[in-house]
């Protein structure tokens, strides 16, 4: 867990609206002068690479930064992880629009290089995790509907867990669990930089809990090295576990669809010969989280990733 306040405030339950700890967090309001920015007026330092991320003028404070390098094995990376915030749902669509970061700087398999480019979007889209992205899907009570403008978005509400009364944590809103997955190249060098920020003030905490041993590199076959494969979409995505999987050769095939969950457990498999797969598929008693739908052949494999979400 990375937060913009001591982590024992993530202890639950859910019995406050506004926590903070310390309870000045850094600064109350950034335009006010000492002592009022929170007791003894401190003001710790936010991440300029988080305040470019944000829209307008907002600036960060109460950073909190994991860096390291690295060098993957495979050539897709991988790491699950659930955004949290005292923010929520009060804040959305305002200035105090909490946010993080994975900042990935190393060779891009595309061609050029990564430079802190940031990896953690939500799936299917450019848009970064942050309360303005991922919320209810409706302007909070401090906010406006201007507020999530540019990089935000009121679109993701099946992503947003309301956590009203809830008994695991202190937050009151978190996402459903996310995934970041990004393609690299094996065994060359890489840089990701973890970070978080309070936004627009210093006040109320914020946190990105990370699954254990999610952070690996697995090998995925892209879609252009499936011989004879034209088309591989499915949806919805993401879903509530009900979604189609449309996949279209450009001669007839024997390929199955196995859907596997990423600790590489199968929960689902079928094998037809056709030109056209064009599948329903129901794991709606799987957990919500991210799943991989494989198409496999004698010719090879094609992987989309699919977000099961309530």
């Amino acid at each position: 867990m990375i937060a913009t306040g001591n982590i024992i405030a993530a202890v639950g339950p859910n019995d406050s609206d506004d926590t903070a700890i310390p309870e000045d967090s850094g600064c109350g309001i950034p335009s006010d002068a000492p002592p009022f920015q929170g007791p003894g007026g401190l003001c710790r330092p936010g991440d300029a690479d988080l305040d470019a991320i944000l829209s307008g003028n907002t600036q960060t404070f109460d950073a909190a930064v994991f860096e390291f390098d690295f060098t993957p094995m495979f050539n897709t990376l991988l790491l699950d992880y659930v955004f949290a915030s005292e923010e929520y749902p009060e804040y959305v669509c305002s200035a105090f629009n909490d946010v993080f970061a994975f900042l990935l700087t190393g060779p891009n398999p595309k061609g050029g290089n990564y430079n802190e480019y940031n990896v953690a979007m939500i799936p299917g889209t450019d848009i970064p995790v942050a309360i303005n992205a991922i919320n209810p899907g409706m302007v909070g009570a401090s906010g406006t509907p201007f507020g999530c403008l540019g990089a935000g978005s009121l679109a993701f509400s099946d992503l947003y867990v309301d956590n009203t009364g809830g008994i695991s944590v202190q937050f009151d809103g978190f996402t459903s669990k996310l995934q970041m997955r990004t393609p690299v190249i094996a065994n060359e060098f890489y840089t990701i930089k973890i970070a978080i920020a309070d936004a627009g003030d210093g006040v109320l905490d914020s946190a990105v809990f990370l699954e254990g041993h999610s952070f690996k590199s697995v090998q995925i076959t892209d879609i252009d090295d499936l011989e004879h494969l034209n088309t591989f979409n499915i949806q919805p995505n993401p879903s509530d576990g009900r979604f189609v999987v449309d996949a279209e050769f450009e001669v007839t095939q024997t390929a199955t669809i196995q859907i596997i969950n990423v600790f590489g457990q199968e929960i689902y498999q079928s094998k037809n010969t056709k030109k056209h797969f064009i599948e329903e598929i129901n794991i709606s008693n799987a957990p919500i989280g991210t799943y991989f739908v494989i198409l496999d052949t004698e010719k090879g494999k094609a992987v989309q990733k699919i977000a099961i979400s309530r």
